[in-house]
């Protein structure tokens, strides 16, 4: 379903570290709901993508929108050679004795999926409580594959991800920039990529906590721009999700609807872009550990080095991070806000930097100077509140990347810098950092490195919660090293180092790397703090009628698996007509109160507007002043004919018909009569929202809203106008033919009862007329006037 974004006009506030509240009416956007598709097999059904063989085309990855590598002087502001203030106390730490290493060398250490014929991989993974799941791009969609948490080993895949959507829908064409995240909050797997053509963010959202046999929801949604190199993160209220557009993007997508499989919306904004950078995004808080505060908006960052971004206005010993809040009302999407809550002075760093070293003289590799690096996490740690991030920066002057890093903190009030930290322990690059934090404040820090004589291959160093502050002193480790150069100067564009949500404790971190043949690989490393340096978080138990990290539901009754809890404490498998409303379920069987007021349920277990009888209350038009004719043809479908006038009718608030232009109201064309024939005779229902050709199906008008779709999808309706007006002025006219209709066979049974309903959620307005008798009545067309 595409989705018709509607303008709705909010005050965004800006406000500055010292300056008083800006006020940026930047606009607010809101989209239709987007009907999911499922899929309900198990992915070992999927086809398995082909190796990439020698030989085969190669080309570059999904180019990321209006950046300037590649057209970058050295150093175009004319500075001079400087040392980063943060470097000496690294270097401190990294030269002092150090006792034992205390976390682990890598418990697993391997190899995962390989060179597609793309570039560049963009590696990204994740691991939840039986799975740990990677998505690369690749030269036909993107790749994902599913391994064992325990040993490593391949369980499932690799599957396109574009194989989880309805053939024919855009997602079916997958392009890359993928994003995979587990939810620890619903035990849900989220995966992600843009497609190939259009504007388009598709979205897969696991049925239940097993990504392998329980099913997925897939959302297709339409977007207005380009979602260029999009980062997603959990968070209770939403899906929150950063996008690399003309100006920097927010979305919000509505998490509750998407874990109950349910027709769902978005909502976006946009923050003034920087100057300096032509590529630039906002990143997004993604949670680990338990939720946030009750009512805590989602926070997206982004960088400001103000002698690249504001030449002539810099602070010399001082750059910035910018913090945006975004509240997100998706009853009311008026009440929905997007301001920059925070500019935080952070120590000096210098975003110039024009490219990473290779041996050889071989091309340098693209830095991701632009961004905070995928994730930017955040904690509730209980006595405050904790967000680690980590950005490329030059730590001399002469092109050489190091990462800043830094911890966050809250306790109630404003965020301020905890502490913060350059790692560059040599002359050698590092950049491309993923970093994260376990349950017990420890670190963990992963990166790539290359340099003139080091090729490019994968590390990561650590810090204790108890080192000293701004300090990574742990000794760094080789995951894998390189062995070639790459003649793409594309890397990355990100990295992943997740933390497993059941222990609290253990690190799994992948990168890619250069054999030699010069052709990318990846690779996966788990490793943690050694006990007791992290304490285990208590493992979650089954049957305690709490719902812990790892289980779908416990007890009788959870939110997140509407139904019967499993003994396992999983959620069933969704089955239509068992009479349990499950995930992807409207309604099930004879459970017509998920309906609500009006409605029942269907066969294929969504809700009809239409109700099994006609509704009662409904307003009644002047005497004489209702028709309707119902045609049809014995011959061709094409030739068959609803129509409906319901003229000088009781009074109508414009109010009264719902909003169908931004999607919130359903309704249909309800026809009964008095025979035994399964009731109603008709339900020709009006989609909400949407484009018809290249218009918007509904538009308001002075009085009400009229509805245009010359294809007459998906019932029939072609046209139809909701016009409010006082006693003898309101006028509701419908009109549908064609194919796409499917009329009652005449002659009908008076009394014939004919209404339009308007639904939105458990409310419902109704126009009605009854028919006692008729014009004609025969076995071609019913045709009537009202009494």
């Amino acid at each position: 379903m595409r989705a018709a974004l509607i303008l709705v006009l909010a005050a965004v506030v800006i406000r500055t570290a010292t300056g008083p509240c800006l006020a940026a009416d930047l606009g607010a956007e809101t989209s239709a709901p987007v009907a999911p598709a499922m899929f309900t097999g198990d992915v070992r059904s999927l086809p398995i993508v082909p190796p990439w063989s020698p030989g085969s085309p190669v080309r570059e990855g999904p180019p990321r929108r209006n950046a300037d590598f590649g057209n970058l002087r050295l150093h175009p502001l004319g500075k001079l050679p400087a040392p980063d203030p943060l470097l000496e106390l690294q270097h401190a730490a990294t030269t002092r004795a150090l006792g034992p290493r205390i976390y682990s060398p890598p418990e697993l250490d391997f190899d995962a999926q390989g060179f597609t014929g793309v570039v560049p991989p963009d590696t990204v993974g994740d691991i939840g409580s039986n799975y740990y799941i990677q998505v690369i791009n690749g030269g036909t969609g993107s790749p994902f594959t599913i391994y064992d948490k325990g040993t490593g080993g391949i369980v499932a895949g690799p599957f396109a991800l574009q194989s989880l959507a309805p053939p024919g829908d855009p997602c079916a064409q997958g392009f890359g920039d993928v994003i995979v995240l587990y939810d620890p909050l619903a035990s849900r797997w989220l995966l992600s990529e843009f497609a190939g053509n259009g504007n388009h963010l598709c979205v897969y959202v696991s049925r239940n906590n097993d990504p392998v046999g329980g099913g997925w929801v897939a959302y297709d949604f339409p977007v207005p721009e380009f979602p260029d190199y999009p980062k997603y993160a959990v968070w209770p209220d939403a899906y929150y999700v950063s996008t690399n557009e003309s100006s920097p993007a927010a979305y919000a997508l509505d998490r509750a609807k998407m874990l109950a499989g349910l027709p769902a919306t978005f909502q976006r904004f946009v923050a003034p872009p920087l100057g300096g950078f032509g590529f630039q995004a906002l990143t997004p808080a993604d949670l680990d550990g338990g939720p946030p505060p009750g009512g805590t908006p989602g926070l997206f960052m982004r960088h400001v080095d103000d002698e690249l971004h504001s030449p002539g206005s810099n602070d010399p010993v001082h750059d910035f991070l910018e913090l945006w809040q975004f509240h997100v009302d998706f009853a009311n999407a008026a009440n929905s806000t997007f301001s920059l809550a925070q500019t935080i002075q952070v120590s000096e760093f210098d975003s110039d930097i024009a490219g990473i070293v290779e041996p050889g003289g071989a091309p340098a590799l693209d830095p991701i100077r632009e961004v905070v690096m995928f994730r930017l996490q955040y904690r509730n740690v209980g006595s405050h509140e904790a967000l680690v991030g980590n950005f490329v920066t030059d730590v001399d002057g002469t092109d050489h990347g190091g990462i800043r890093w830094f911890e966050l903190r809250r306790t109630g009030g404003a965020w301020t810098v905890h502490q913060e930290g350059t790692y560059a322990p040599d002359a050698a690059n590092r950049w491309l950092g993923a970093i994260a934090m376990d349950g017990s404040g420890n670190m963990a820090l992963g990166y790539s490195i290359s340099s003139g004589s080091i090729f490019p291959g994968m590390r990561y160093t650590g810090r204790l919660a108890t080192d000293p502050l701004g300090t990574m002193p742990q000794p760094e480790v080789t995951v894998v090293s390189g062995a070639g150069t790459q003649t793409n100067n594309r890397w990355g564009d990100y990295a992943a180092m997740s933390v497993d949500p059941i222990d609290d404790c253990t690190y799994w971190f992948t990168n890619e790397y250069l054999p030699a043949s010069g052709l990318w690989k990846t690779r996966v490393a788990r490793f943690r703090y050694d006990p007791p340096t992290c304490t285990n978080a208590p493992a979650p138990s089954c049957g305690n009628g709490v719902k812990e990290v790892g289980e779908d539901c416990d007890g009788a009754d959870s939110p997140f698996c509407p139904g019967l809890c499993q003994p396992g404490c999983t959620c069933p498998a969704p089955s239509c007509g068992n009479d349990v409303v499950e995930v992807g379920e409207e309604c099930d069987g004879t459970s017509t109160a998920a309906c609500g007021i009006g409605g029942s349920c269907k066969s294929d277990c969504t809700c009809m507007v239409c109700g099994p009888t006609p509704a009662t209350g409904c307003r009644q038009a002047a005497a004489g002043k209702a028709s309707v004719r119902i045609k049809d043809d014995p011959l061709f479908d094409t030739k068959d004919l609803l129509t409906w006038s319901w003229r000088k009718g009781d009074t109508t608030l414009v109010s009264d018909f719902g909003d169908p232009v931004t999607g919130t109201t359903r309704y249909a064309l309800c026809v009964y009569d008095a025979s035994a024939a399964p009731q109603p005779l008709v339900e020709a229902a009006i989609p909400p929202s949407g484009t018809c050709g290249a218009r918007a199906c509904w538009k308001a008008t002075a009085t009400g809203f009229r509805y245009s779709n010359r294809d007459a999808t998906p019932h029939g309706v072609f046209e139809a106008t909701l016009k409010a007006g006082g006693a003898g002025t309101a006028v509701v006219a419908i009109h549908g033919k064609g194919v796409n209709l499917v009329p009652p066979n005449p002659p009908l049974t008076t009394p014939v009862t004919v209404q339009l309903l308007a639904k939105t959620g458990s409310s419902m307005q109704c126009w009605q007329t009854q028919y006692g008798s008729a014009l004609a009545n025969d076995d071609v067309q019913f045709r009537a006037k009202g009494p």
